[in-house]
C-alpha cells in the first residue's frame, strides 16, 4: 500500500527456492544489493526462516 507507514503493513514472505541441481542449489541466501540505499533496507527486514 501507497503512503503507510512499514510497521502497519502486514509482512510480506518470500522465500527463495533455487531450480539448480543439489549440487549447485541451496543452501542459498538472499539480500540486499550493497548498492541499495540505507533508508530503503531500513524499511525491510530480512530473517531466516531456519531451512
Amino acid at each position: 500500500m501507497e503512503n503507510v507507514e512499514p510497521h502497519l503493513v502486514e509482512p510480506v514472505v518470500i522465500e527463495l527456492g533455487d531450480a539448480d541441481s543439489e549440487e549447485h542449489g541451496c543452501p542459498c541466501s538472499l539480500e540486499f544489493h550493497t548498492s541499495t540505499p540505507v533508508h530503503i533496507r531500513d524499511k525491510f527486514t530480512l530473517t531466516p526462516l531456519g531451512r
